[in-house]
């Protein structure tokens, strides 16, 4: 999946004509209605290209129709438990600013002085902001919130996201 974004999880069949529930893995669930051609990819099944036929938003979850996908049997059968994936030139551009959470993953995290502080392993969603989770490089891991009070710029293509006013968070 390294060229290709996850944009949703298949979880279970609806119904008896083949339609199939998918957790959105992306903040529009509307982009669903612009995506025809996907790969769906899942462990210990080869990846499979399909066709959308149709889809629809049910309460926080997203309904999607897969041609060829006719009974819930065929769908646990063929692509349950499987991400939906596009390729990166599909992807949504972002306001100034924003960055999608896998390009973080694996971005070195320094601080004023240039000191390497560990790497981005995980963001984690939280009410009030996002979360780093830094590995350490002398191990154990530290989250760090994703405000401006403390994360000086990103910089996704350089790998590199540097940080201010943190330096307790990393002390032992």
């Amino acid at each position: 999946m390294d060229d290709r974004i996850a944009v949703g999880y298949l979880t279970r069949p609806k119904g008896v004509r083949g339609w199939v529930v998918a957790e959105p893995l992306t903040d529009d669930p509307q982009r669903f209605e612009s995506l025809r051609e996907v790969i769906v990819e899942a462990d210990r099944r080869p990846a499979a290209r399909m066709r959308i036929d149709d889809w629809r938003i049910e309460g926080s979850s997203v309904l999607l129709k897969f041609a060829g996908i006719d009974t819930p049997e065929m769908a646990r059968e063929k692509i349950l438990k499987g991400y939906v994936t596009i390729p990166r030139e599909q992807l949504a551009p972002l306001p100034e600013g924003q960055h999608y959470v896998f390009d973080l993953i694996g971005c070195q995290v320094l601080d004023a002085q240039d000191v390497d502080l560990g790497a981005v392993t995980e963001v984690l969603p939280m009410p009030s902001a996002d979360m780093m989770v830094v590995r350490r490089p002398m191990g154990g891991e530290t989250m760090v919130p994703m405000v401006g009070d403390f994360v000086e710029s990103v910089d996704t293509q350089a790998r590199r996201i540097k940080v201010r006013g943190v330096e307790e968070l990393f002390e032992d």
